[in-house]
Order: C-alpha cells, then structure tokens, then sequence
C-alpha cells in the first residue's frame, strides 16, 4: 500500500501506519544487533532494562510497569533465562509471586550494551527533532490509555 492511499483513508490506516513503522524500527535494530554481536533479542530490551533499573521484581510489577501483559513477561522472560541472564525465584513473602532478576550475565550485557542504546537513543531524538511527532505518540498513548479505541468506537457508532 502506497503512502498515497493510506493519506487517502486518514485516520482509519493509523493502526496499520503504526505497525509498519513497528516493523521497519524492529528490522533495522535487529540489524543493527546482528551486525554489532548483541547478545540480546530486541524484544527483552525492556524487561533488561526496567530489571536493571527496578532490581528483582515480581513478573505482575513489570508486566504494569511496562504496561504490557502478563503473558508476554512470562514469554520473554522464558527467552531470557534459557539465555542466562535472568533467573526467577519464588517470593520470600508471597510464595506464589515469582520474581525477575537479572543474573552476572545479564548485568554483564546491560553494560556491554550501554554505548549501542545510547547511538539508538540519539538516533531516535534526531528523528524527533525531525519531525517533532514524539510528543504526538505521546499524546495517542495517553488518549488511547484513558479511554481505549473500542469505547470510543461505541460512543460514535451508529447502528
């Protein structure tokens, strides 16, 4: 679909619009992984990081602290402790809540990996300087996390 048809169609190709600009941000960092030796898959990005900054946290606290689900924590966590560098143990407190931490190796790569995020983030504030959408995406995460897309459908649909 060219970018013509989707400026046609507005607002109604916005989900589509976002998932190709996913898709093509997801292809140039794992590029950009394979072609620098990162040990890491770009999906645990933000699980290493908010363990690195939080420390061992239960599974539940990351899932809202990313504002993603549980099921997608417990996914990348598998990934991430068949790879060595998180480990999972039970709640001294709650035996049921199993709690994150990053292992010696996972701290090792955090580190090893400080000077490609910072190339990443300076890249992505380029962008922003660009084309000053930053505080838009904002905007849309804030609107959509107030009142979902499906609610607001329903207070505009006529049946």
């Amino acid at each position: 679909m060219g970018t013509k048809f989707l400026r046609k169609i507005g607002a109604l190709g916005l989900n589509f619009r976002l998932k190709r600009l996913s898709d093509l941000l997801q292809k140039d960092i794992n590029g950009l992984y394979q072609e620098l030796d990162v040990p890491l898959e770009p999906s645990w990005f933000l699980v290493l990081y908010f363990l690195q900054q939080y420390g061992p946290t239960p599974v539940t606290g990351i899932a809202r602290g990313l504002g993603v689900s549980h099921p997608a924590i417990i996914k990348v966590s598998r990934e991430m402790i068949a790879a060595g560098h998180v480990a999972i143990y039970k709640d001294g407190k709650d035996k049921r809540k199993r709690v994150l931490a990053l292992t010696s190796s996972g701290r090792a790569v955090f580190g090893s990996l400080a000077p490609v995020w910072h190339g990443l983030q300076r890249a992505f504030e380029q962008v922003s300087r660009e084309i000053e959408t930053s505080t838009y995406l904002e905007g849309l995460e804030k609107a959509f996390s107030a009142q979902g897309l499906r609610d607001r459908f329903y207070d505009h649909y006529d049946r």
